[in-house]
């Protein structure tokens, strides 16, 4: 083995659940046990440069248990064995030249014997990939891949074969002046046992020059294509979407940057045909060490295949103040917004909307308090397209917020080492327009965490209060957390949580909690969990849950060759 070198885990995994659950008069209990034996290896010939391998062998079999008994229902009974076994093997070869090979194989054989259970289907799955590496320079290089993947199904009446292929050519390369991007992809799929049938193509092309300059400017084109056929029918006509953004923005360093963009879009197929384009200015500039101006405008026009046309001109301009010393920090920000929609029938809406938001915060040697909050009236949640996000369309009325008010309390403080405290609350409150109907939301909320030494715990409360709209209701929601880790290898944990939820008059309940443990030492891994969970309606119980997981794990590590013993990795001590 001169030269060479190879690392072998070899793991033993075992799971229980165990599940009892209660509805009405009707009882049933489920069992889960999993055990599993793998072999995880990897290495290389020669040199880890010429020839890298890595694989997985996994052996795996999953038993059910179901009884169900009740009153009213005949007992049953029902047994449900799942076997899978797991094969895969990955090579790399030439990995320091400039062309370079990879290729992959991985195969899963199912078998099932009882009931159909959760989807669960015995058959065999079989992919394979294989990959070229061009890195001809420093920087940048290119990779062109293809991937096939099949499952066939024993039993042809679950409709669950399927069969999927990808290519992809994926490049990039260039230095500060230029730099490009290039993914270009086609994938053909084969679902439901051939009832339908899927082609995709996607492109994406992103070019920049002077990226991180004072001058800088960016263009990205990118698209994609579709056409699906149903139950042996024809292919549907191409749906196509296509993008052009670009971006011009000079940079004043620190100081702030000023942008213009202008970016267009087109959408075409069955479902009909749809174009349009935003332009705009982006601008935000320091005008001293304490203030800073933004203000953003942009147009966008929309054009259907009927010659329907919307116009959205959209602009905000807004000031911040920010003071920062050493015990007070204070931020000041007012804001005025403007949007206008209009379309080809002289339809019009406009609005006029205004923001403040204000913080202060009083800094300690240990901590700090502070509170902070905003006041928005008439104000949209359809604000100007950011550069480069596309274009769209939106109806004015969808995200009117007539008024928006909240306003938070913060403290964090640690007193002493290994000791912390943080605690919020938050009141909120929106009005907005649902389909011309205005709907009012009440929101408040408090947080708490303390932390001492190996001791986190934590808390919450929460209310929401919606009054209009199609469905009133109050929502109330409590929880409370504790975590204790008395050394790295061993921790442990609780929750609680409770909703209460009143809408109309009906009422309904959840209330559950959680308790776990968790060891992990060297190669030995346990883990157990208890959970129980009930649910009511309108004062009656309508369902008890209980469920007792736990699993342990033993790993066993070798080598040979120049690797040396081999040592477990995150994925073998999870």
């Amino acid at each position: 083995m001169a030269g060479s070198s190879a690392d072998f885990t070899l793991g033993l995994r075992a799971e229980y659940i165990g599940e009892e659950q209660v509805i009405g008069d009707v009882t049933s209990e489920q069992t889960t046990l999993r055990a599993s034996i793998f072999l995880a290896f990897d290495g290389y010939l020669s040199d880890p440069k010429a020839l890298s391998y890595n694989g997985f062998v996994e052996q795996a079999t999953t038993d059910f248990t179901r009884k169900e008994t009740g009153t009213l229902t005949e007992s049953s009974t029902d047994d449900y064995r799942y076997d899978q076994t797991f094969y895969s093997l990955g090579l790399r070869a030439l990995s320091a030249l400039p062309v370079s090979l990879g290729a992959g194989a991985r195969r899963v054989r199912d078998d099932a014997t009882g009931p159909p259970r959760g989807g669960l289907v015995a058959g065999l799955e079989s992919s394979w990939y294989g990959n070229l590496y061009l890195t001809p320079g420093r920087s940048g290089g290119a990779t062109l891949s293809y991937l096939s993947d099949d499952f066939e199904a024993d039993d042809p009446e679950t409709l669950r074969d399927r069969t999927q292929t990808t290519a992809r050519l994926t490049a990039d390369g260039g230095g500060r002046v230029f730099f490009g991007r290039l993914d270009v992809r086609h994938e053909e799929l084969d679902l439901f046992s051939g009832l339908q049938q899927q082609e995709l193509d996607v492109g994406y092309l992103d070019l920049a020059v002077n990226r991180g300059g004072k001058n800088q400017f960016q263009s990205i084109l990118s698209g994609n294509r579709v056409r699906i056929a149903r139950s042996g029918s024809d292919f549907t006509d191409w749906t196509t979407v296509w993008k052009s953004l670009n971006a011009y923005t000079h940079s004043w360093a620190s100081a702030g940057f000023l942008r213009a963009y202008a970016d267009y879009q087109q959408n075409t197929g069955p479902a009909g045909d749809l174009s349009a384009w935003v332009g705009g200015l982006t601008l935000m500039r320091s005008v001293s060490r304490t203030v800073a101006v933004d203000a953003d405008v942009s147009y966008l026009q929309a054009e259907d295949e009927f010659g329907e046309t919307l116009d959205q001109p959209v602009g905000s301009v807004g000031i911040t103040w920010t003071h920062d010393g050493p015990r007070w920090s204070v931020v000041a920000s007012p804001r005025v917004s403007y949007i206008r929609v209009s379309d080809n029938l002289d339809n019009t809406s406009s609005s006029t909307g205004s923001r403040m938001y204000a913080s202060i915060r009083r800094q300690f040697r240990r901590g700090y308090v502070g509170v902070e909050g905003e006041y928005a009236g008439n104000q949209l949640s359809i604000a100007s397209s950011p550069p480069g996000g596309g274009v769209g369309g939106a109806t004015f009325l969808a995200g009117l917020e007539k008024e928006r008010e909240w306003v938070r309390l913060i403290l964090s403080a640690q007193p002493a080492a290994r000791t912390g405290i943080y605690a919020s609350a938050e009141g909120r409150r929106v009005v907005r327009l649902d389909l011309g109907n205005e709907v009012t939301a009440d929101t408040g909320q408090a947080r708490l965490s303390l932390r001492w030494r190996t001791f986190t715990l934590s808390g919450g409360w929460a209310v929401v209060d919606i009054v209009g709209g199609d469905l009133p209701s109050t929502t109330n929601t409590s929880d409370a957390g504790l975590m204790w880790s008395p050394a790295r290898w061993l921790a442990f944990d609780g929750r609680a949580y409770r909703e209460q939820r009143d809408a109309e008059g009906r009422t309904g309940d959840i209330e559950w909690a959680e308790v776990g443990v968790r060891f992990i030492y060297a190669r030995l891994s346990f883990f157990a969990r208890v959970r129980e969970e009930t649910s009511f309606g309108d004062g009656a119980q309508l369902r008890d849950y209980r469920r007792y997981w736990l699993g342990v794990q033993r790993t066993f590590g070798f080598g040979l060759g120049g690797g040396g013993r081999r040592r477990p990795t995150g994925w073998e001590t999870r």
